[in-house]
């Protein structure tokens, strides 16, 4: 049992609370009651916070953490458990509703707080949408979202301050409002190389201690597991720039000069898809092509080479 005036900690409880959660996603009938007796059961008493029971958002901290993001396959089960949740507790439901855009907010800056996954880019988000009003929950927008983050004040004074790295993660987050956040005058994308090209040749040196060569140091990368909600290695997708020497391969394959200075490390079978954040599935471009790719103009195929149809021509090249 625990003392009342304490907020469980589900970390005590996590054998329990994986049967709790199992019933719920696999029960046809589950009442109110039936939830109240488990939580009784596993937490003891509790009290209540702005009209909800603290065991509830307990469990539901517990499911977001174990969802773990939108593009682990664990996101659609718990996303279930936490409808059910919600159809059985209207405060929770209330609570959430009315913090809806801050909570999100703070799963995109992956600030500090329990209810939330995490979110690095656009299509996660969506993805969170989505999911946020099929839970039951009142369906809430990127721009809402978007105007959520940046009405925070530490936000406005990362701004005022041109913080590279929240720069970085709006653009991946809101590509559609980049005119919004981004200062006048000022080149992101070269800012960002910068930050990158600064923090990432240290660990660069670290590895080349070891006398690991750029392909050594890419499979290092390859198989290492990043923590829970990141699905992106950014040094990795760095690393595959370095190899290609900062040159989109489809402007070197047609002998043509780079039309940006601009590239980025694409993925060729997206991740929002099931697609792999390895090297074997990563291709460099520059802006135009990487725009094509996303409009579908420029379609890439991964064989044992790289199959790109371009305005009607197809070339086969390495990706290695």
């Amino acid at each position: 049992m625990v003392d009342t005036c304490l907020r469980p900690d589900w970390r005590l409880h996590i054998r329990s609370l994986e049967t709790l959660t199992t019933e719920l996603h696999d029960a046809s009938v589950f009442s109110e009651g039936d939830l109240t007796d488990r939580l009784d059961r596993i937490f003891g008493k509790s009290y209540e916070k702005a009209g909800v029971d603290v065991r509830i958002i307990v469990l539901i901290e517990f499911c977001f953490f174990k969802a773990e993001g939108p593009y682990s396959p664990k996101f659609e089960y718990f996303s279930k458990v936490v409808s059910r949740i919600l159809s059985l507790s209207p405060g929770m439901l209330r609570m959430l509703n009315r913090t809806a855009d801050a909570a999100i907010a703070n799963m995109v800056l992956n600030a500090r707080g329990k209810l939330k996954f995490k979110i690095s880019d656009y299509y996660e988000l969506k993805r969170v949408l989505e999911v946020w009003a099929k839970m039951g929950l009142l369906p809430r927008s990127v721009g809402s979202v978007f105007r959520a983050v940046t009405y925070k004040w530490d936000v406005k004074k990362r701004l005022k301050e041109k913080d590279v790295i929240l720069l970085a993660r709006l653009r991946q987050v809101f590509p559609f409002y980049e005119q919004r956040f981004v200062p006048e005058g000022m080149d992101l994308s070269r800012a960002i190389f910068k930050h990158q090209k600064l923090r990432f040749d240290g660990i660069i040196k670290d590895y080349q201690k070891q006398k690991l060569s750029l392909g050594e140091m890419i499979q290092k990368e390859n198989l290492r597991t990043m923590p829970a909600g990141i699905n992106r290695n950014n040094f990795l997708s760095y690393l595959v720039k370095k190899r290609h020497k900062y040159k989109c391969q489809i402007c070197y394959l047609q002998k043509r000069r780079q039309s940006s200075q601009l590239i980025e490390a694409h993925h060729i079978v997206a991740i929002e898809q099931g697609g792999a954040d390895h090297s074997s599935n990563m291709i460099v471009l520059c802006k135009k092509h990487h725009d094509a790719a996303h409009a579908r103009s420029l379609q890439i195929d991964r064989l044992k080479k790289l199959r790109i149809t371009y305005k009607g021509k197809q070339h086969n090249i390495n990706y290695n």
